[in-house]
């Protein structure tokens, strides 16, 4: 294991592609996307950590999945002060945490590239019917999320395509992806409450955050019970309206999916400020 990094010289980055929101909004998931040319953890972190710095966000923490990056160093030492590294396996594969000096938090979605390539995957963000009813809610872009995230890209992509198939077919489709959808979210789950899990994780560090821990229970209990009722619906009797009634409800699911993930990523951040105790 890496325990420090320090920076890399211009010549060795090779440009940060780095896309932030031009303003700030309480009602937006995520603040940007990332694409990383390489896997390669301590160059690409220390390019990301310049490229806040000049946009006016200095990071002193910095938290992500370890799957796909070779080497996990704990610290990258740069710009006359430490950025302390965060690997948390329980955190979205896609997404990048960072707590700035200021005390601000940034949230960026994480494009890696394929396999071990330089070129990243992307995919154009969902557009028409969906977007016009979320637009604060998705990222500015959708890329072979993980578990969870990659059936609810599936989910986002046939709400989008409402109308465009017969409403039998259509349905069909919606039904397999649900039940996919309620055995990730169940895998998810179990995956917090292990005794390595997330839960005990923030329980031992932070025991003041029991009570969000009760609450992020109740949601997921929601959003499960609101899953089930649409998967009851898509396996019944089909009505002529049912695929009209999936496809609202489908909606609000979506929405009550990424608001449960980002609660899940809000509580890690809260954990690791804590860990910190406010040092940079």
């Amino acid at each position: 294991m890496i325990d420090n990094i320090h920076g890399l010289g211009p010549a060795e980055l090779g440009g940060t592609r780095l896309e932030l929101r031009n303003s700030a909004s309480t009602s937006v998931a995520l603040d940007g996307s990332w694409w990383p040319r390489t896997r390669d953890s301590a160059g690409e972190l220390t390019a990301l950590i310049r490229a806040l710095e000049i946009r006016q966000a200095p990071v002193r923490l910095l938290m992500l999945n370890p799957h796909g990056w070779r080497d996990h160093p704990r610290r990258i030492e740069l710009l006359g002060r430490s950025v302390r590294i965060d690997w948390i396996t329980m955190l979205d594969e896609s997404v990048v945490i960072g707590a700035t000096a200021r005390g601000a938090r940034i949230d960026l979605h994480l494009m890696m590239p394929a396999g071990g390539g330089e070129a990243a995957m992307v995919a154009s963000a969902p557009s028409g019917t969906l977007a016009a009813v979320l637009p604060d809610m998705l990222p500015t872009v959708l890329l072979e999320p993980v578990t969870v995230d990659a059936t609810l890209v599936r989910m986002i992509e046939a709400l989008d395509g409402f109308g465009t198939e017969a409403p039998d077919a259509w349905i069909e489709r919606v039904r397999l992806i649900l039940r996919t959808l309620r055995a990730d979210l169940r895998r998810y789950h179990d995956a917090l409450r292990t005794p390595t899990g997330t839960y005990d994780r923030v329980v031992a560090t932070a025991p003041r955050l029991s009570n969000a821990i009760a609450n992020l229970e109740c949601e997921h209990l929601r959003v499960g019970a609101s899953l089930d009722q649409l998967l009851e619906w898509a396996e019944g009797p089909q009505p002529a309206t049912l695929h009209v009634r999936l496809r609202n409800n489908g909606l609000i699911l979506v929405q009550d999916l990424i608001r449960y993930r980002q609660h899940g990523a809000d509580l890690l951040y809260q954990t690791d400020e804590v860990d910190l105790g406010g040092q940079g």
